[in-house]
């Protein structure tokens, strides 16, 4: 799905750990979200941090810049909708 998303696109995944096997989902989606190389993709994490009850995480990727894709030039966004990334 990444290397479909246009550039300066942005993916929201929400985490919600309350339910079985919800925090080791988390925990996958955050290892995998680590391992993205930064110049390439800004990754954040929102929590809250005075709720009970294991309320849900919030992980946002937005993609910096792109290389091509098998064999077809990246797409960034502009004004006008997507465009060939130079």
């Amino acid at each position: 799905m990444l290397p479909l998303l246009a550039v300066g696109g942005l993916i929201t995944v929400v985490g919600y750990t309350g339910h079985p096997g919800g925090k080791k989902e988390v925990e996958q989606v955050l290892e995998y979200v680590s391992t993205l190389d930064q110049t390439r993709f800004c990754v954040v994490r929102v929590e809250f941090l005075n709720q009970a009850n294991e309320p849900p995480q919030l992980i946002a990727i937005e993609k910096l810049r792109g290389d091509a894709i098998e064999g077809k030039a990246a797409l960034r966004h502009s004004g006008d909708g997507l465009e060939p990334e130079n």
